[in-house]
Formats: C-alpha cells, structure tokens, sequence
C-alpha cells in the first residue's frame, strides 16, 4: 500500500513537471512566434544543414518573398554571393556560438539589400548544433551614405587637384598673353612687312590672345569648381559661341 502511495506521489510529481514544461514551451513558442511576426528585422531559423524552417514577416517585407515561396529553399540561395554565405554559416560552428558579418542579399525584384547579420547555433542538451538562427538588420540605407561619403571625398581630391592645375596652367598663360600682347604691337609698328604678311601674324596674334582668353576662363572654371561657388548665369550670342567652336576644332576636322 505504501509502494502504490510512493509511485502515485512521483507519478503526480512528474505529472505536474510535465504540465510546467508545456506551459513554458507554449509560451516560450508563443513569444517567439511574437517576435517573428513583428519585428522589423529579418529573422530566419534553418536546420543544421541550411535549410529554412522559420521567416520573420519583417524578412518577407524586405526581401519580397512570402514564407510559403521560400519552403525547402536554403539560406544561403538568398545571398548575392552563396558560396561567401555557406563559408560564414559553416564558421559559427568552429568560431564560437555566434558570428556576425556584413552580407548582400537579393530582392525578389532582382536588386541588392545589405545587413548586418548574427548567427546563432541551436544546440540540443548534448551540446550538438541541431540548427541555426541569424538575426539580420537591414543596412543598406548606411551603405549608401558611406558610399556618398567615399565619393564626396574623390570629388573633393578632384576640386584640390583641378585647384592645383588650373593655378599652374594660369601662370604660363599670363606669359602667353603678355607676349602676344608685345607681338601685335610689334606687328602693328614693323616696317618692311608686306600688308598680306602683317595680316597673317594681326590673325594669328588676334587667335593667340583669344584661345589664352578661353583657356582662362576654364581654369576660373576649375576654381570655381574646386571652391564649390555657384555658377553665374549670363546672355550671350550662340553664333558666337558656335564660330569658336569651330575656329577651336577647326584643326582636327
């Protein structure tokens, strides 16, 4: 009688811890159900092999694939670069619990979305990997700020070094000028020149001050540029503008 009373004890004992244990399951299910269904991150679970078996609805709004599309599909099938993706899942087993690394996947429309992603290995009592969870938060917005940023910085190096250029081309111009300058006056005051002869070097030393006068005004362009000043608007005749197209490309045509 004593035995029956001792095995009906441990019996409701185990009862009750049985009870306890599915509460906690139900719940601990129910909570991560929870955070899969509203977090705003892209949370997937695989088993140990890469194959997925949970997608957070925040994944399934970033990458535009549904749950259902992506049954049977391996994780690493989403990423830009597969063979990089199974390399960083296959080192969370060897580099500790948990990796994490940068990593580009595709949209189902076919473009790139970046994230930050965590992995995490589900082990069972033995201590054996039976899964994986990654946690991924999208950072491509942050990518393409520091992509802006890298270029702002190559366009700054452009405007010192178009800085750089445009006061040394300034200063052989400035030479050129002078010197055409002195030229027509030359001309102007030669004897012994025939009138077909003056009229050539008037021509030449007339084209002389007006390409320097052009070269001029890009290198003032350059340093506009390299200052950041905002262009001035003018009026000017397109007929003009045109004939020292032409005069300029005159030679190569």
């Amino acid at each position: 009688m004593d035995l029956n009373n001792s095995v009906e004890t441990e019996l409701k004992k185990v009862r009750q811890e049985l009870a306890s244990y599915k509460i906690e399951l139900y719940q601990t299910r129910g909570y991560l159900q929870c955070i899969l269904q509203n977090s705003e991150d892209m949370i997937f679970a695989t088993e140990v092999g890469g194959m997925l078996i949970s997608f957070s609805k925040g994944g399934e709004k970033v990458l535009g694939y549904s749950f259902a599309e992506l049954i049977g599909t391996y994780i690493k099938d989403l990423a830009e670069n597969p063979v990089s993706f199974e390399n960083f899942f296959n080192s969370s087993g060897q580099n500790g619990p948990t990796v994490q690394l940068d990593l580009a996947f595709r949209h189902k429309d076919g473009g790139t979305i970046y994230f930050n992603v965590s992995l995490i290995n589900l082990t069972n009592r033995e201590g054996q990997i039976v899964g994986k969870v990654g946690v991924c938060r999208d950072i491509t917005l942050w990518k393409k700020i520091q992509e802006d940023l890298v270029r702002i910085d190559r366009l700054a190096e452009i405007g010192r070094i178009a800085a750089g250029i445009a006061h040394e081309i300034n200063n052989p111009l400035a030479i050129i000028g002078e010197a055409s300058g002195w030229a027509g006056m030359v001309i102007s005051d030669a004897k012994g020149l025939n009138p077909e002869d003056r009229e050539e070097l008037e021509k030449a030393t007339k084209e002389i001050n007006l390409q320097t006068r052009r070269c001029r005004s890009i290198t003032h362009e350059l340093l506009d540029f390299a200052r950041g000043s905002t262009p001035a608007l003018t009026e000017f005749d397109i007929h003009d503008v045109i004939r020292d197209s032409i005069s300029f490309l005159k030679p190569e045509l």
